[in-house]
Parts: structure tokens; sequence; C-alpha cells
């Protein structure tokens, strides 16, 4: 996976193109996409349910049903970033974000969130 420079680019149809050329994806469907924001749901090659939200070079949130390195460590290196928190989202599970624009500032507005639960900061090693 080549690392992306930060003034590329970077729709969510590249992010799920990158993942499934590296055999982590079984299934995806786009559900909503616009000019800079797609959302996606699929499984992933480990069998797990995911919800993969990419708004193009601003942030990506992962929910996904079990934790999965192999597709953390990939989904940064596409992205050219690590994700800055995870938590548990009451009604959607487990959540990865990663934010190139102000991660602290979305860090304050997940912490208000009273359905997001064990909210840390996470820093993945390489």
């Amino acid at each position: 996976m080549e690392a992306r420079n930060s003034s590329d680019r970077l729709t969510g149809e590249d992010v799920i193109c990158c993942l499934g050329e590296h055999g982590l994806l079984q299934m995806t469907k786009c559900v909503s996409s616009d000019k800079e924001t797609c959302c996606y749901v699929g499984i992933t090659r480990k069998g797990s349910r995911f919800v993969l939200t990419h708004a193009c070079n601003k942030s990506t949130i992962l929910t996904i049903a079990q934790d999965d390195q192999d597709l953390l460590r990939a989904l940064s290196e596409i992205v050219g970033y690590m994700p800055f928190c995870r938590y548990v989202y009451v009604t959607s599970g487990l959540t990865y974000e990663w934010d190139s624009v102000d991660p602290e500032k979305r860090f304050n507005e997940i912490r208000r969130d009273t359905m997001a639960v064990g909210l840390e900061r996470i820093n993945m090693p390489n």
C-alpha cells in the first residue's frame, strides 16, 4: 500500500478500492455519497461487519463488529495517518476515528456524546 501525499484527494472509493485490492474486504456497498463524503457498509475478509465513512482529506470513521488490526493498519497507511481515538458507540459498536483537521476538537465532541462509551486516545504502533 502506498502512503498518500496530503495534497492528494483521497475519496471514499479510493479507500475501499485499496482495502479490497489488498484482500481485506469480502463485500462492500456504498450506501451514501456526495462530493466530499462517502459511507460504505460491508464485511471484512475475517467476517466482521463494518461501516466506513470517509470525508475527503478530513476524516475517516470505522465502526466494526470485531477488532481487526490488519484492517486498521492498512486503513492508516492508505489515509496517511493513525487513528486518534476509539470508543464503543452504544447503537453501532466499536469505532475508530482518524481526523487530519482537528482531532482535539473531535475528541471533545465525542467525549460529550453520552452514546459513546469507553472513549480513549490511541497511538497505534507502525
